[in-house]
């Protein structure tokens, strides 16, 4: 686990180095460029209330982007990354939106969690579940959570059959993954692990990224074409409703006890 771990945050050190777009690239959410996860993540924090006072835990905080948002929102964050790198640029991007007194910064492993028991009332994060070693690290979110709290996260949808088809027999044969070597989509038995220390889990598709996140692995800059894609995107929806699940994001709530409402 010691060379995984060393592993994932070398690749990610190194990405936060050489990115060329830096902090005006990940930024505030509310002004990223990365619009293909905007909503997402505006409906994933909005299952939280009102989070004001609240003591939040940004779990694989990366460059900060969620943890600069909820600080603005009134909570109390704790932005937590394995990565040096980019807990560095999170930092500078917290000054810069006067948001530094209202976030707390950790660099250390979701596997070992320097937090006493009990300590957040919310854990969310962005595409981290699939880096983690989750036999260890979903006991460790649990531990961390205060009973009645909630973990939230933004994650590959790796239950998809079309998806990993696409994965594994279009952009590994071209060797156009972006991801890190030890990464594992959130397929079943994944989730599975998880719901050994959430068993209230569920998960919600808000919208359908399907043809727009393929288009993105082969063109750079593609304004009217993505436009286009996410046109078609709704429109299979509309037309296959069921077809959602086949998204590439899906939202993954992990709650310490029973649900009220319906998944959506």
């Amino acid at each position: 686990m010691l060379e995984l771990e060393s592993r994932e945050q070398s690749f990610w050190d190194l990405r936060a180095r050489s990115s060329p777009r830096g902090l005006r690239y990940y930024g505030d959410l509310v002004h990223t460029e990365d619009r293909k996860l905007l909503s997402l993540h505006r409906h994933a924090l909005s299952l939280l209330g009102d989070i004001r006072g609240k003591r939040i835990l940004d779990c694989g905080c990366g460059y900060g982007a969620i943890s600069c948002h909820l600080a603005k929102r009134g909570a109390r964050v704790t932005a937590m990354d394995i990565s040096a790198e980019s807990v560095a640029i999170a930092r500078e991007w917290f000054e810069l939106n006067g948001v530094s007194q209202n976030v707390e910064t950790h660099i250390g492993s979701v596997r070992r969690l320097p937090f006493a028991d009990a300590s957040f009332d919310f854990i969310v994060g962005s595409c981290i579940l699939h880096h983690l070693d989750l036999e260890h690290a979903a006991p460790e979110l649990r531990r961390v959570l205060k009973p009645g709290g909630r973990g939230v996260f933004v994650e590959n949808n790796g239950a998809s059959r079309a998806l990993m088809f696409f994965r594994n027999k279009v952009l590994a044969p071209l060797n156009l993954r972006r991801g890190s070597q030890d990464e594992a989509p959130l397929d079943t038995a994944r989730l599975a692990v998880i719901r050994r220390s959430f068993p209230s889990l569920r998960r919600h598709f808000p919208e359908m990224v399907f043809f727009r996140l393929a288009a993105s692995f082969f063109f750079n800059d593609f304004g009217p074409l993505r436009r286009a894609l996410e046109g078609l995107d709704a429109l299979v929806v509309r037309v296959l409703p069921g077809a959602r699940t086949s998204s590439y994001f899906s939202i993954v709530e992990m709650g310490t006890g029973p649900w009220n409402g319906a998944q959506s």
